[in-house]
């Protein structure tokens, strides 16, 4: 797994605003988790995220 500390960043604040995040595949959530937190930190009131889809369950992230 790549590590995502710090690969995301924004340049205003969110003013209390509900962020929806979508992802293509929900692996390990790293994505979305690092860019929840990114967007919390920076003001954002609420943040959801969903996802198109996850592996099959034999995928192996190794």
């Amino acid at each position: 797994m790549v590590n995502l500390y710090g690969a995301f960043t924004i340049n205003k604040s969110l003013n209390n605003q509900h962020i929806l995040l979508v992802d293509d595949v929900l692996t390990t959530e790293s994505t979305i988790s690092n860019c929840a937190k990114v967007l919390r930190e920076n003001g954002a009131a609420r943040v959801s995220g969903i996802t198109c889809t996850t592996p099959r369950e034999d995928f192996r992230n190794d």
